[in-house]
C-alpha cells in the first residue's frame, strides 16, 4: 500500500522547506490581518461600553430630574420628604439628587433636627466638588448650624473652608461670616483685618457696609 504525502498549505511557515518566496508573504499578510481584525474588534468593544455607559448615565440624570419635578409638586410636606429622601439615596451623584439633599437639608433645618440637618450638609459637601454653589451653601449651612450650637471653633473652619472653595460666588459672605466666628472667639485682630480686606472692595454691599460699622466698633473700642 503507497503512502499519502500533504503538501504544506499556503498558510504554513517554514523555516526550512520549498523557499517560496510568495508562500511567505501570504502568511505575513494573513497574520498581519488576523492582528488587524483584533485591534480592531478591541476598539469596537471598548466604544460600545463607554456609549453604553454615557447613555445609561444620561437615562439616570433624566429619570431623577422627573422624580425631583414630581416631588417638588407634592403638596403634602411628609410625602415629599420622603420622595426626596429616595432622590437622595439612588440618585445622590446626579444633580437633580444633589438639589434633593439639599432640600432635605433645609427641611431639617426648618424642623430645628439638627442631626438630620448635619448629615444632609455633610453628605452634600462630600458630592459637590464640582458645583461650587452647593458646596459652599452647604458649608454654610454647617457653619451657621456650629454657630447655633456656639461651637465657634467649628463655625469658623466650615466659613474659612467656604472663603478659600475655588470658584466660590458668595466669597464676601464667606469672608463675613468667617470674620464673625474670630470676632465670636475674642480673635479681634484676625477679625478686623477681614472686615478690613471686605471694607476695601469697590462694590457696595450691605456686608461692606456692615465691615465698616464693626470697624469703627473697634476703633471706639481699642
Amino acid at each position: 500500500m503507497g503512502t499519502y504525502k500533504r503538501y504544506p498549505n499556503a498558510w504554513e511557515i517554514k523555516s526550512k522547506g520549498t523557499g517560496d518566496p510568495s508562500r511567505t508573504m501570504l502568511q505575513w499578510f494573513y497574520l498581519r490581518w488576523r492582528l488587524m481584525v483584533k485591534i480592531a474588534s478591541g476598539i469596537i468593544a471598548f466604544l460600545l461600553v463607554i456609549w453604553s455607559a454615557a447613555f445609561y448615565w444620561d437615562y439616570r440624570v433624566e429619570k431623577a430630574a422627573d422624580e425631583y419635578y414630581q416631588a417638588r409638586k407634592l403638596e403634602d410636606q411628609h410625602q415629599q420628604i420622603e420622595a426626596l429622601k429616595q432622590i437622595a439615596t439612588q440618585y445622590v451623584r446626579t444633580p437633580s439628587g444633589k438639589l434633593a439633599l439639599f432640600e432635605l437639608a433645609r427641611h431639617a433645618q426648618a424642623m430645628e433636627k439638627d442631626e438630620d440637618t448635619k448629615g444632609y450638609y455633610q453628605q452634600l459637601v462630600k458630592h459637590t466638588d464640582q458645583q461650587p454653589m452647593l458646596h459652599v451653601s452647604a458649608l454654610h449651612g454647617l457653619g451657621a448650624l456650629a454657630t447655633k450650637q456656639e461651637k465657634h471653633d467649628e463655625a469658623l473652619s466650615f466659613y474659612k473652608e467656604a472663603a478659600s472653595f475655588p470658584h466660590n460666588m458668595l466669597k464676601v459672605q464667606s469672608q463675613y461670616q468667617e470674620a464673625l466666628s474670630l470676632q465670636r472667639l475674642g480673635k479681634k485682630e484676625e477679625a478686623q483685618k477681614i472686615f478690613e480686606e471686605i471694607r476695601k472692595q469697590d462694590k457696595e454691599t450691605v456686608l461692606k457696609e456692615k465691615s465698616e460699622e464693626h470697624l469703627l466698633w473697634y476703633s471706639a473700642h481699642p
